[in-house]
């Protein structure tokens, strides 16, 4: 089974927090195609300056993201720079997001 990935950076914080800077996606990188069903997630967290910061990432099968094309959007905490899906996906292209939000 192949899945492609196409990584997106996306800064979510420009309409929340301007000063916020958006989160280096590293794993899977974009294009890559992997093997591993579900993939690791993986990314570099931002400069929290002493925030509380939640990361949202998004998993969809068009670079839209529009609503009917999302696979999964979820919210980690700023302690966690990955994310290891439980369910696998069905072989195609996906893309990936990830957004940063300071914590009200």
């Amino acid at each position: 089974m192949l899945l492609i990935w196409c990584a997106m950076i996306v800064s979510c914080a420009e309409i929340d927090d301007p000063d916020l800077s958006p989160p280096v996606l590293i794993l899977p990188v974009d294009g890559d195609t992997v093997q591993n069903n579900p993939p690791l997630f993986v990314w570099r967290s931002v400069d929290d300056q002493g925030c509380d910061l939640l990361f949202w990432i998004e998993i969809a099968d068009d670079a839209i993201f529009s609503y009917d094309s999302i696979i999964l959007s979820t919210l980690i905490p700023i302690a966690d720079t990955f994310f290891d899906p439980i369910d696998s996906f069905t072989t195609g292209t996906y893309y990936w997001h990830i957004c940063v939000f300071e914590q009200a």
